[in-house]
C-alpha cells in the first residue's frame, strides 16, 4: 500500500493497520523502491527498545543496504560510516537532541515508528519530527488515535503539514466538537474524507481470518510482605504531606503531592525496586514472583 501510494505521487502516508499486519515489511518495501530511484539516505525513528529489531529486519529483508545505528554518546564520531549508510536509525529521545544535525542532513524518506510518539504536538519529539527535512514521509502506528483527535493532528503535521488547517482551524473544526459529544455526523465524515487518501487502517479480524482470537487472562495477585510495609509508609506520609499542604490552604501543592503519590504506589504495586530506595535487594514483588511462575510453567 505504502509503495503504490509514493508511486502514484504522494509524499507521505499513515499506515495504521493493527499489530501483527506486517506495518514494518511495508515500510521497508517502500524504503527499497526510494532508495533505487532516489538514492539518499533513509532515517528510521523508533522507540529505543525497537531499535535492535528493525536493525534485524533490515538485515533479513535489505541485506544489501548498509545500516547505521545513531545511538550512544559518541553516536556521530564515525562520520565516514553515518555518510555512507543507506539507513539510519535512531530513537526519539536522540532525536530531539540531535534535532540540529538531523535537521542539516537530506534524507529520501523520514519513518516514524510507533508514530504515537509524536501525539502531543507540544513535546519535543513532535516538534522535532517536523524539522525533518525528507523528500517522502512515512508514520507507522497500530494507535492513530488514542484520547484525542487532536493526536491525529498532530501525526499529520509531521506527513504532510498544514493539510489539516492550523491547530486552532484544527481544534475549531473538528476537535472541540467531538470532544463535546455532540459532534454531528458530518463532523465525522467530512473528517474521515480528509484523511482517508493518506490513511490505511485494517484489523486482523478483516485481514488475517485464520488467526485466532486474542485470549486474555487476568491473573490476581497480592503483595509481598515487603511491598505491603512500603505501600503503606508511603500512604501514611502522602496523606500528612497532603493534609499539610491544604492546612497551609495550598491547593496546588496538595495536588502535585497527590499525583506524585500516586505513581509511586503504583512503582511499589509494580516493584519497590522502582523506587531506587535503599536496601532495595531485600525487597521483593508479589506481580514478578507471579510471572515468574507464568513463565516456568509457559516453558
Amino acid at each position: 500500500w505504502i509503495t503504490q501510494r509514493l508511486r502514484g505521487g504522494a509524499q507521505a502516508c499513515l499506515l495504521a493497520d493493527e499489530m501483527g499486519l506486517g506495518k514494518t515489511l511495508q515500510s521497508l518495501s517502500a524504503d527499497e523502491l526510494l532508495l533505487q530511484d532516489q538514492g539518499g539516505q533513509v532515517l528510521v525513528v523508533c522507540p529505543t527498545s525497537l531499535i535492535a529489531n528493525w536493525n534485524l529486519e533490515i538485515e533479513k529483508f535489505l541485506p544489501h543496504r548498509q545500516v547505521h545505528i545513531l545511538h550512544g554518546p559518541k553516536r556521530w564520531d564515525d562520520e565516514a560510516g553515518i555518510d555512507a549508510a543507506d539507513v539510519l536509525i535512531t530513537s526519539y529521545a536522540l532525536m530531539a537532541r540531535d534535532e540540529v544535525k538531523l535537521g542539516e542532513r537530506q534524507f529520501a524518506a523520514a519513518v516514524l515508528d510507533e508514530a504515537s510518539a509524536i501525539k502531543n504536538p507540544e513535546t519535543k519529539n513532535a516538534k522535532a519530527s517536523r524539522r525533518l527535512n525528507a523528500a517522502h514521509r512515512i508514520a507507522l502506528t497500530g494507535t492513530p488515535i488514542e484520547n484525542s483527535v487532536r493526536e491525529l493532528w498532530s501525526i499529520f503535521e509531521f506527513l504532510v503539514p498544514g493539510y489539516l488547517g492550523t491547530r486552532s482551524d484544527f481544534k475549531e473544526r473538528y476537535e472541540a466538537p467531538v470532544a463535546s459529544g455532540a459532534a454531528p455526523r458530518p463532523v465525522f465524515e467530512r473528517l474521515r474524507q480528509r484523511i482517508q487518501p493518506l490513511l490505511l487502517r485494517r484489523l486482523k479480524e478483516t485481514v488475517a481470518k485464520d488467526l485466532p482470537p486474542k485470549i486474555e487472562q487476568v491473573r490476581f495477585c497480592e503483595l509481598s510482605p515487603s511491598q505491603t510495609q512500603l505501600y503503606e509508609a508511603i500512604l501514611r506520609e502522602s496523606r500528612q504531606k497532603i493534609d499539610d499542604a491544604l492546612s497551609k490552604k495550598s491547593e496546588g501543592q496538595a495536588r502535585m503531592t497527590m499525583l506524585t503519590a500516586l505513581l509511586r504506589l503504583r512503582q511499589v504495586c509494580c516493584h519497590p525496586q522502582l523506587l531506587n530506595l535503599e536496601d532495595e535487594a531485600k525487597l521483593t514483588s508479589g506481580k514478578l514472583e507471579l510471572f515468574e511462575q507464568l513463565r516456568d510453567e509457559a516453558l
